[in-house]
Parts: structure tokens; sequence; C-alpha cells
């Protein structure tokens, strides 16, 4: 009887220990995905069709989705419209789960003459696995105050049509 007890104790131990490692996994675990894509877009103002141009973003990097923490994504993220998105540094996104939606801000860093630019892009959202992105672009453009506009990107599109379904559908709008 009491070897019983022994075993189901230790049974017990064993079988929390193998829970907690398996939990500590999940946690921590980043499960990353090599994004490399390159999607049609459009950049146009909410409500005027007639300023919709087609751009292409190109996208290079992981994105770590770990269970319970925010996802974040380390790589490149280039907007052809934009040459300091191809020449500047992407600091590291952070999609903020619990803030609006899980937004995003694209900021892009360098350093000219020894004195670090900081050059603020946007706010943006994205679907689980950059299937779909959506951009409200911080204006004016290389100015020091920026603030957010009707202007956009969202792809993959080829239309006006197309980019303020992403846009509803990510943003919320």
């Amino acid at each position: 009887m009491h070897w019983v007890k022994t075993k189901i104790k230790t049974i017990t131990i064993w079988f929390s220990i193998l829970v907690a490692a398996v939990t500590c996994f999940l946690y921590f675990y980043p499960f990353p995905t090599k994004i490399n894509e390159e999607f049609s877009a459009i950049q146009y103002r909410v409500g005027k069709p007639d300023s919709a141009e087609k751009t292409t973003v190109k996208i290079n990097g992981t994105l770590q989705r770990p269970l319970f923490r925010n996802r974040t994504f380390k790589g490149e993220f280039m907007i052809d419209n934009y040459e300091f998105t191809k020449n500047y540094n992407l600091i590291e996104l952070t999609f903020h789960q619990n803030t609006r939606n899980g937004i995003a801000s694209l900021v892009y860093t360098t350093v000219e003459d020894g004195k670090p630019i900081l050059e603020s892009f946007g706010a943006m959202w994205i679907s689980e696995d950059f299937e779909e992105l959506n951009i409200v672009v911080l204006e004016p453009i290389g100015e020091s105050r920026k603030t957010g506009t009707d202007l956009r990107i969202s792809a993959p599109a080829n239309s006006y049509e197309e980019a303020m379904e992403i846009n509803k559908k990510l943003y919320n709008e």
C-alpha cells in the first residue's frame, strides 16, 4: 500500500514538471515565421478614389508569433514611393495586441554625418502572418511634427476598392 502511494506521488511530481515545462515552452517560444513577400499596393486618401496610386511593398524578415505575447517583426519593410524605407534601418516592429487592434509603429533610423535620424512613417496593422497590411501614413513626410491623416497604404491591392476593404478590415474604419 505504501509502495502505491509513493508511485502515485512520483507520477504526480513528474506530471507537474511536464506540465510546467510545456507551459513554459508555449509561453516563451516565439514561433518564428520567415516573411519574404512583395505585394502590389495602393496608396490613397480615404473618400477620394481618384487619389489611388499603385506602389509596391517588399517585406523580408522574421515575424515572431508567441502565443500569449505581442507579435514582433525584425527585418526590412520597403515601400517603393519612399526612398528612405529602402536606405534606413527599420526599428523592430511590435504589434500591440491590446492597443488599437494590434497596432505597430513604422519607424526607420540611420546615421548621417554622425547624427542619428529617426523617420516615423506611420501606424500599421497586419493580418495573422502579413497576408494583408494597412498603414496610416503620418504626414508631412520628412517633418518633425507629424499627424495621422487620411493617407493610407493597403496591400495586397490593385484598386481603390480593394484597398478600402483591407482598410475597413484591419483599421476598423
